[in-house]
């Protein structure tokens, strides 16, 4: 799954390149003043390396303890302070914001950055943040956080899974990932040394629960997305138009019009399908979650999909399986009615122009379900 953004990614980390360098001074210096400045959770400056008085203790090596680490990762999540989750960003994803930033300002120093800067850098390789961790965690503070279990799969690697429950009543479990990487940190009146610390390397969610035919503030968009698949694929078209967003039932309503639409030539590979698989996801804002879907017909849709354009055959044999991709648009219901806080969908487009597999290449969109007239919900 490619990772999911609540924003486009920033142009300069592109332009720039930015390397990454372990344990770079830059981001030690980063690093102490999240650690020391008291406004360093909103703008982080990067000029200040040391604290105002010496700290008797020393910084405080948390490498034995990954719990600890991750309770001050949720204390700052549950307080709205996702600035603070800074501290715990590897410093491979700094070095690159800061390089981007750099760009950005035309090559002189970066004075602050912000967790929002991490979103935007091209850094997934050393950073991981699903849909459900940007929906719960980067665009909104959960009413409640609570740990379900804890797992130390290797000596350098933790995990600890979460029940959340967003503002609006959404729950999902979220999975949070520590790393125990080598970082520099600076020392008062010393030159900076080399510590291991438990650093962030992923958050990634699940449903709580399977979406049930009736919408409900608990279901996830995901779960929404999966709950019409299925209805798609077994043809129970009450079940499809119940998750359609009202504003979509306007258009596309009642259900034996809607049934019709769905067996339009755009939409009919929807109906029966035998396979579905979810290529990229995207939450741009609080209330709008898109998922780009490759859908593998079944029964008359395939055939005609066989006729109408014969596949090149596949490696190892045979030719490649025929496929519809569509882009699913849902969103999270604002107004005061039934529906208030449910994630539905609003619109499903055919798109055409996403490689297939085998194809040579990559990359993917953004998914949510139908609406009219190329629509159907």
């Amino acid at each position: 799954m490619l990772l999911a953004r609540s924003h486009a990614r920033g142009a300069a980390s592109a332009v720039c390149g930015a390397s990454a360098r372990p344990g770079s001074a830059a981001a030690a210096t980063a690093r102490a003043a999240l650690r020391h400045s008291p406004c360093a959770r909103r703008h982080a400056p990067l000029r200040r390396a040391y604290p105002e008085q010496p700290s008797p203790s020393g910084p405080q090596d948390t490498s034995e303890d990954p719990a600890a680490a991750l309770s001050k990762c949720i204390a700052h999540i549950e307080a709205g302070d996702l600035d603070g989750l800074l501290e715990f960003v590897p410093d491979e994803v700094i070095d690159k914001v800061i390089e981007a930033r750099r760009c950005n300002i035309g090559g002189g120093e970066p004075s602050w950055l912000r967790f929002t800067d991490v979103l935007q850098a091209d850094a997934s390789s050393h950073l991981y943040l699903d849909s459900f961790a940007i929906r719960h965690l980067a665009l909104g503070v959960p009413r409640a956080l609570r740990p379900l279990s804890t797992f130390r799969v290797s000596h350098d690697r933790y995990m600890q899974r979460c029940a959340v429950v967003a503002a609006g009543g959404e729950e999902a479990v979220l999975s949070f990932e520590m790393l125990q990487q080598e970082c520099l940190e600076n020392q008062y009146r010393g030159p900076p040394l080399m510590r291991k610390r438990w650093m962030l390397r992923s958050v990634r969610g699940e449903p709580a629960a399977a979406a049930s035919p009736r919408p409900s503030p608990a279901h996830s968009p995901e779960a929404v997305l999966e709950a019409q698949l299925s209805a798609l694929a077994d043809q129970r078209y009450t079940d499809v138009f119940a998750h359609a967003s009202p504003a979509n039932r306007r258009a596309t309503g009642p259900v034996q019009k809607f049934a019709r639409m769905l067996n339009a030539p755009a939409f009919a590979g929807l109906l029966g399908h035998e396979a579905a698989e979810t290529l990229q996801r995207l939450q741009p804002s609080p209330t709008v979650f898109m998922a780009l879907v490759r859908v593998y017909p079944g029964g008359a849709a395939r055939a005609r999909l066989e006729a109408a354009a014969p596949r090149p055959p596949r490696r190892g044999g045979g030719a490649a399986r025929p496929s519809l991709t569509y882009l699913w648009v849902l969103n999270r219901q604002v107004e005061a009615s039934e529906f208030a806080n449910c994630w539905m969908v609003d619109s499903c487009q055919p798109v055409e122009d996403v490689p297939q597999p085998g194809g040579g290449g990559g990359g993917g969109a953004a998914p949510p379900p139908p609406r009219p007239p190329t629509t159907a919900g």
